[in-house]
């Protein structure tokens, strides 16, 4: 999702500072989603939301004026590394027991 809104709005010298709003209510309305899915749903879902979430925040220090980073480092944060870890295992888990079934 993220590399989508980058690529949209990747003209940020022509969209100014509309984008960061657009982001932050894309981040807000996901949140939303996700907190009136099932919980079956959100367990897998809740992960992706922080993620996004962080994106976001990332995107936020780029539109401040830290250009020292890709906007893609937020992954190599150990709060991203561990969200991505939990949820590859969660994934391994399912495949696991689908193919006992």
């Amino acid at each position: 999702m993220c590399v989508l809104l980058l690529t949209l709005f990747d003209y940020t010298v022509l969209l100014g500072r509309i984008w960061m709003p657009l982001l932050d209510a894309a981040d807000e309305e996901f949140s939303w989603v996700v907190s009136r899915m099932p919980d079956s749903t959100k367990e897998f879902m809740h992960p992706i939301s922080s993620l996004f979430s962080m994106c976001v925040e990332q995107f936020r220090k780029i539109d401040a004026g830290d250009h020292s980073k890709d906007w893609l480092d937020f992954l190599l944060e150990e709060d991203a590394v561990q969200i991505i870890h939990d949820l590859d295992m969660k994934v391994l888990l399912i495949l696991k027991h689908s193919r006992e079934m």
